[in-house]
């Protein structure tokens, strides 16, 4: 979230505020400076402090701002008179008060409400000038309800500087007390913290009795819990524990309490103490300490789930993946069904032409051949959810497609498909291969039809079909048997009109039988293997620069002639020849090992928006000027929104086909190209091409875990237009007309 201030600056919001003032009205907050001390003493800390006021349902952020946000932050200098900064204020400490867990949806964020006082203890130099100096913070914050707006404001204090002695307490000095009040205080009853991985809870113990630490903890380390999950509190036998569930991607985070063997937390009581009623919470810190061998009594207690909580600010705009379990499972199946007809599975279509016209007159084989395949993309849709849960679990942050997002299995890709389109050729023969195409005289080849099953998996992952992206989303959030659910359902509804095909004797009847016309179709067959990969080139040229074309060629044109050796070799060669093939066999492929080793490492080519956006597709809009796309960052549609403006936001990747498919067809066509060339809407960009955590947070906060998704941000609309999957003119014209736009 810290990106979007620093991509999307508020026009015009310093000059707003600037110039001495020590308050501002900013958007939906009200800020303050404030100063605890009635003057400056050189040498010393010193308390300052901003002061924020909410309007009714918004809020800023702690800390650890949950599962989205970005906590409020400040710079500070003292400037002269002239305004020559004299020095850069070193923070020492910072007071963050007791937070709230404030929900919003199915997830849940730490922050403030209404008014807050954030304390910042300061280091002042060791020598300032006499008479006054004006202090000054720049800060920076997120406040959100409905929809989130980055802050910003530079405001400005003078104050005396103290001739000597101690100066007194300033008329803020009461605000500073109100935050003290608010502030955790320190307990010294933690002990130690370990992390189970089997079960994927954090475990925190300590002394005293469990009744009397019934809270709910706030854990100072980002992206480590399940801010919205419940907490389970458990009696020991000499005191408590408590289990919290970690986040989907807490990777990063248990390296960094790992790597300090400290873990800071905030208990806020869920009742105030009766010895200690003005208590707001306790500030507890945790060893890392082998996981305890205690025996655990009943559970004693369990913290409501964010969702379950009574709250101000509770329900989101935010859209969710709606429905019963069985409604995703049967939007599952309808996707894989409909992303038959997507572009990217087109190259499967052809194969399964051939396949079937083998057994076109043998309604057993045929039978035999679709439950196989059906198999074949059964197993390799769930492999594939098995390592998306796997790296979730690990702190990875992926979707559908994310494998895409790796240039090595794009390599990979790259160079299985030049062998499947050398192998249609004639070049070659597999011995047992994906699609066993070599088996098609002999009628045999059973694994053929297992693996061409893998091979529509593997083309269909850039794709994301109607009905489709509901369900996968769903997998966002869903257990892991529902995971594996959704996709087996999915893999069903890709492989069910080869399985209708089978079943249905018409169908089969109205194919020709073999003879030598399937010798050229499967030699046609080869070019949309070969096309898959000129695009899968291009996509690695977004992904690593332009730099890499030259080598991935060249290791194309090497594995070439390996497989050319090796198809001399299944012919049976002799002497020299045979001799001169395997070593053109064996440097060749060492050659396209070396190529694509310096191919996959990262080249540091710059971002992928700016080489990847939608501008720069190889298809321009009809009047020739391309759209100036600008890149998205959190916060800003919503930014734009609120000063009136028509914002149309395009989650893409270079990888995904339906994107392109969809950038073709409407986006880089009028009139959507002339309205996003025209100023009447503000074009952005979120590029997924390369793995991007602030991307994947977004699209799983509207209910996707891929791309391509589109929104529409308006003055007309309450919360942001979710389009389909696959555009239409129509669809997008009627978004940006309820968004705002004027009539075309």
């Amino acid at each position: 979230m810290a990106q979007g201030l620093g991509a999307s600056p508020r026009s015009g919001l310093l000059a707003q505020v600037a110039g001495g003032q020590s308050q501002a009205r900013v958007d939906q907050v009200q800020i303050r400076l404030i100063a605890e001390p009635a003057g400056l003493e050189a040498g010393r800390r010193q308390w300052f402090g901003l002061v924020i006021d909410h309007d009714p349902g918004w809020h800023t952020y702690w800390k650890n701002p949950g599962d989205s946000g970005l906590a409020t932050s400040a710079s500070w200098q003292l400037v002269n008179s002239q305004g020559q900064v004299l020095a850069s204020l070193p923070i020492r400490s910072q007071a963050w008060p007791t937070p709230s867990r404030l929900p919003v949806g199915p997830l849940a964020n730490y922050g403030y409400e209404k008014r807050v006082v954030l304390g910042f203890e300061l280091e002042l130099p060791k020598s300032l000038p006499a008479g006054s100096v004006t202090l000054q913070a720049e800060a920076a914050w997120l406040v959100c309800k409905d929809v989130c707006i980055p802050g910003q404001a530079q405001l400005s204090l003078t104050l005396p500087v103290a001739a000597g002695g101690s100066p007194s307490l300033s008329a803020d000095a009461a605000l500073f007390d109100e935050m003290r009040r608010r502030l955790p205080k320190t307990a010294n009853w933690g002990q130690g913290f370990a992390v189970d991985q089997a079960s994927g809870q954090l475990l925190l113990w300590g002394q005293g009795s469990p009744e009397a630490r019934r809270g709910l903890w706030f854990v100072e380390q980002e992206e480590l819990t399940n801010p919205a999950a419940p907490q389970s509190w458990f009696a020991t036998s000499d005191g408590w524990l408590v289990k919290i569930p970690l986040s989907e991607r807490p990777k990063r985070a248990l390296a960094a309490v790992q790597a300090t063997g400290r873990l800071q937390a905030v208990l806020k009581p869920s009742a105030p103490p009766a010895e200690t009623p003005d208590v707001q919470g306790y500030a507890v810190s945790f060893r890392a300490l082998p996981l305890p061998a205690v025996e655990l009594s009943r559970p004693v207690w369990q913290s409501p789930d964010a969702a379950s909580e009574s709250h101000g600010s509770a329900g989101s705009s935010t859209p969710e993946s709606s429905g019963s379990l069985p409604v995703i499972l049967g939007l599952a199946f309808l996707g894989g069904l409909v992303l038959n007809l997507m572009p990217c599975v087109f190259p499967v279509l052809g194969l399964k032409v051939l396949a079937y016209s083998q057994h076109a007159h043998s309604p057993a084989k045929a039978w035999q051949h679709a439950v196989l395949f059906t198999a074949g993309v059964l197993v390799s849709m769930l492999a594939l959810a098995g390592l998306l849960l796997g790296l979730r679990a690990a702190g990875e942050a992926v979707g559908w497609g994310f494998q895409l997002q790796n240039p090595w299995v794009v390599l990979s890709l790259v160079l299985l498909f030049t062998a499947i389109g050398l192998n249609l050729l004639g070049v070659f023969e597999f011995g047992v291969s994906l699609t066993r195409l070599g088996d098609w005289d002999r009628g045999q080849g059973p694994w053929s039809a297992v693996g061409s099953g893998v091979l529509a998996v593997v083309v269909a992952s850039p794709c994301t079909a109607p009905f489709m992206g509901t369900a996968v989303g769903y997998t966002a959030t869903a257990s892991g048997p529902q995971t594996l659910a959704v996709f087996g359902f999915l893999g069903l509804g890709l492989a069910f009109p080869y399985v209708l095909a089978a079943v249905w004797p018409g169908a089969l009847a109205r194919l020709p039988r073999p003879g030598p016309w399937m010798l050229t179709f499967k030699q046609v067959l080869a070019f949309p293997m070969l096309a898959t990969v000129a695009w899968l080139v291009w996509v690695l040229a977004q992904q690593q620069g332009t730099a890499v074309v030259l080598p991935v060629l060249l290791a194309l044109v090497a594995l070439s002639f390996a497989v050319w050796c090796w198809g001399g070799l299944q012919r049976g060669p002799a002497g020299l020849g045979r001799t001169l093939r395997w070593a053109g066999l064996a440097t060749c492929l060492g050659l396209v090992v070396w190529l694509v080793w310096s191919v996959g490492h990262d080249r540091g080519s710059g971002s992928a928006v700016s080489s990847a956006s939608p501008s720069s597709s190889s298809s321009a809009p009809s009047k020739g000027s391309a759209v100036n796309w600008q890149p998205w960052a959190p916060g800003r549609p919503e930014q734009l929104a609120q000063q009136g403006k028509v914002v149309f936001v395009d989650f893409t990747a270079a990888w995904c086909i339906t994107c392109q498919a969809n950038k073709l067809r409407v986006l880089h066509n009028d009139p959507i190209a002339q309205l996003l060339q025209s100023g009447q809407v503000t074009p952005l960009v979120a590029d997924w091409t390369r793995q991007d955590p602030a991307i994947t947070k977004e699209l799983q906060r509207f209910g996707r875990n891929g791309v391509p998704l589109y929104l529409v941000y308006g003055p007309g609309l309450g919360k942001p237009a979710v389009l389909g999957e696959w555009l239409s003119t129509d669809a997008v014209l009627q978004a940006l007309r309820q968004a705002g736009l004027k009539a075309q």
